[in-house]
C-alpha cells in the first residue's frame, strides 16, 4: 500500500475544487449524482462508484451504481439501512475503509451478485445535509493496489460538496412548487435561469416582478445576454420596456438605435459608441460601447495581433478584468466571421481549464454585436516586449528566472495537452518581484487564420518568433512552443531578436536555414552553459532540441549558477 505523493495529493485538491464548482452549478438532484458518482472515479482511482440515498419512508438506501471507465453502465440496487458495509455507514454515520470485503462480516455479498460486479475493497462516506445522514458516497476497486485513508478523506470533502449541492437542489425544488407566483421568488428563478443561459425563462418570471430601478438594472443585464446569443429581437423588447418607464436609463437608447439599425440590414459590428477615452487621449475615439456583454469597458489598454485590450470592470462582483476584443479583417465574408467566432470561444474554453500561477486566468468568453472577447485577469506590471523596448540586455539572472517560470507554465499546459503557439515578448508579461505570467492560451489557432504571415505579406509582432516546422507546414508540437521560448530568451539576453527583417520572405528564410549570431559574441558575458541551451532552443530541427519542457526544466536547474549569480552582482 503505497501512500500518496505529494503531487498526486496536490492534484486530487484541484480537481476537487473544480468538481465543487460544477457541483454547485446545478439544481438538478439527478445531474448531482451523476456528477458525484464521476468525480469518485476521478478522485480516487477506482473501478466503480456510487450514490447511496436513504429512503425514509422504507429505512432503505436506494442507489445507482456506475460500471465501467465512464460509468455508462448504471444499476439501480436497494439496501436496508444497516444492511452491508454501506448501510453500516448509513446507521452510523461513520466512514469505512475496507482493504478486503471478504474479511468484513458487514459485507453484503447480494449486491456483488445483483450488479454482477466482483468487490475487493471499497472506501464509504457518510454525505450529511445539516448534520443529517442523507446517503452514503462510495468508491469500489482501487484501480491500483487498495484505498489509502488520504482517499477517505478526499472522498469526505466531496461527500460535504455533494451534500450542500443536494441541499440547494432540494430548496431550489421547494421554491419552485411553493412560491412560483411570489415576486421574490421569481426573481431569484429568473436569475437563476439567466445564470444557466435560459434566458426566455428567465424573462417570463422577470415579468411577474414590479419594474423597480433594480429590476431595471436586472433587466438590462438580461438584454446584453440576448445580444451574446444573438438574439436580438428579444433584446430590443427587454430595452423596450426600460426605455417605457425611464428613456435616460444608462445607453438604452444608444441600444435600441443600434438594434433598429440592425434589424434594417445594418451591421452591428461597423454600429459604434463613444467609449471613455484612455489617460492623456485627447479626443474620445469611436470604439466599442460601455458595455461588452455584463462587463463594463473603462479604457483601451493595448493593442495586439488579435485586436484591442481594454481595461475593465464586472459590476456583480466588482473585479477589474482585462478584455481582448477580436476585429475581424473588413474583407472577411460573414460565414468566416462565423466559423472563427465558433473556433475562438471552443480554444479560449479549452484554454479557461488552465490553472497554473504562470498562466493568466481566464473568467469568460462571449460575443458582443458581433465581436467575440473573452474577460480574464487584470494585470498589473508589464508585458516583456515593452521592457525590451528600454533597448538593453536583461540582466543574466533575470533572465534564468524568467525561462524558469515559462517553463513551468509550459509543463502543466502540456501536460493538459494544450499548445500555446504563440509564444513571444507580449505574450509574456513581468509582474511585481518578478514573477512571470503567459497570456493567449488558445488565440495561436484564430492568429494563424486572420494574419498568416505567407497571406499577408507583412511582418506580424510573432512572425520572428514563428519555428521552422510552423512556416513549413509542418504539425507542430510541444517542442515548437520550445523554439519559441528559445527565441525569447535570446532576445532578452542579446537585445535584439536572432532575425529580423522588414521582408517577411527573406525574414522566414533566414529562420528556416541560418543559424543566429552566437549569443556571447553579441554578449561575452552570457555563460556558455546558458548560451548553449538558448542555442539548442533554437535548433532547426524539432529532433534536435530539448523533447519537452520537462527536460528543459532540468537542464535550466543544471545551470551553473555561479555565472548568473556574479553577473546578477555586478549588475
Amino acid at each position: 500500500m503505497l501512500k500518496p505523493t505529494a503531487h498526486e495529493t496536490i492534484e486530487q485538491l484541484k480537481t476537487l475544487v473544480e468538481l465543487s464548482a460544477v457541483l454547485n452549478s446545478t439544481l438538478d438532484q439527478g445531474e448531482v449524482r451523476r456528477r458525484a458518482m464521476e468525480a469518485v472515479k476521478d478522485l480516487v482511482g477506482c473501478e466503480a462508484s456510487s450514490l447511496l440515498l436513504v429512503d425514509e419512508k422504507s429505512r432503505e438506501l436506494y442507489f445507482e451504481v456506475a460500471l465501467g471507465k465512464k460509468g455508462e453502465k448504471v444499476k439501480e440496487i436497494r439496501l436496508k439501512i444497516g444492511e452491508g458495509i454501506a448501510g453500516w455507514v448509513a446507521s452510523t454515520g461513520e466512514p469505512a475503509l475496507v482493504h478486503d470485503v471478504t474479511r468484513d462480516p458487514r459485507h453484503a455479498r447480494k449486491v456483488d451478485e445483483h450488479s454482477h460486479f466482483s468487490t475487493r475493497n471499497m472506501v464509504c462516506v457518510p454525505v450529511k445535509v445539516r448534520g443529517k445522514v442523507i446517503g452514503v458516497l462510495q468508491g469500489i476497486n482501487k484501480v491500483r493496489g487498495v484505498f489509502y485513508k488520504q482517499d477517505m478523506e478526499i472522498m469526505q470533502m466531496l461527500a460535504n460538496q455533494v451534500g450542500i449541492a443536494i441541499d440547494h437542489a432540494r430548496l431550489y425544488e421547494a421554491i419552485h412548487e411553493t412560491f412560483l407566483e411570489n415576486a421574490e421568488a421569481n426573481k431569484m428563478l429568473g436569475l437563476t435561469f439567466q445564470s444557466k443561459g435560459m434566458l426566455e425563462l428567465a424573462l417570463e418570471r422577470f415579468l411577474k416582478v414590479p419594474l423597480d430601478g433594480e429590476m431595471m438594472e436586472v433587466l438590462y443585464h438580461l438584454g446584453f445576454d440576448f445580444e451574446r446569443m444573438r438574439m436580438f429581437q428579444k433584446a430590443k423588447e427587454v430595452y423596450e420596456m426600460i426605455a417605457a418607464k425611464d428613456t435616460s436609463f444608462r445607453d438604452v437608447s444608444d441600444r435600441l438605435r443600434l438594434l433598429g439599425d440592425a434589424s434594417q440590414g445594418l451591421s452591428l459590428r461597423t454600429s459604434r459608441i463613444v467609449v471613455p477615452p484612455s489617460p492623456g487621449q485627447p479626443q474620445q475615439r469611436q470604439g466599442l460601447g460601455q458595455m461588452m456583454g455584463r462587463y463594463e469597458v473603462i479604457e483601451e489598454i493595448g493593442r495586439g495581433s488579435l485586436g484591442r485590450v481594454y481595461k475593465g470592470r464586472d459590476p456583480r462582483i466588482q473585479r477589474l478584468v482585462a478584455l481582448k476584443v477580436l476585429e475581424w479583417e473588413e474583407e472577411l465574408a460573414p460565414e468566416e466571421q462565423a466559423e472563427l467566432t465558433q473556433l475562438f470561444l471552443k480554444e479560449v474554453e479549452i484554454a479557461g481549464r488552465l490553472n497554473h500561477p504562470n498562466i493568466v486566468v481566464i473568467f469568460d468568453a462571449g460575443e458582443e454585436l458581433g465581436l467575440p472577447y473573452l474577460a480574464m485577469e487584470f494585470l498589473e506590471g508589464m508585458p516583456l516586449d515593452r521592457w525590451l523596448q528600454k533597448g538593453k540586455p536583461t540582466p543574466i539572472s533575470h533572465v534564468w528566472h524568467i525561462a524558469n517560470q515559462i517553463c513551468k507554465a509550459l509543463i502543466y499546459a502540456h501536460g493538459q495537452g494544450i499548445l500555446h503557439g504563440d509564444i513571444k515578448a507580449s505574450n509574456a508579461f513581468l509582474l511585481s518581484k518578478g514573477r512571470v505570467k503567459i497570456t493567449d492560451f488558445g488565440t495561436a489557432n484564430i492568429l494563424s487564420r486572420m494574419q498568416g504571415p505567407l497571406e499577408k505579406g507583412q511582418v506580424t509582432p510573432g512572425t520572428a518568433y514563428l519555428p521552422p516546422e510552423a512556416i513549413l507546414g509542418e504539425p507542430l508540437d510541444e517542442r515548437s512552443d520550445l523554439y519559441s521560448l528559445g527565441v525569447l530568451l535570446y532576445t532578452l539576453l542579446a537585445g535584439r531578436l536572432p532575425f529580423f527583417h522588414d521582408d517577411p520572405n527573406l525574414l522566414m528564410e533566414q529562420i528556416i536555414i541560418r543559424r543566429a549570431t552566437p549569443l556571447r559574441q553579441l554578449r561575452p558575458e552570457v555563460p556558455v552553459e546558458l548560451g548553449d541551451l538558448v542555442d539548442r532552443l533554437m535548433s532547426k530541427e524539432p529532433e534536435a532540441r530539448y523533447c519537452s519542457a520537462k527536460e528543459l526544466e532540468a537542464a535550466l536547474q543544471g545551470l551553473p549558477r555561479g555565472g548568473l549569480e556574479r553577473e546578477a552582482g555586478s549588475g
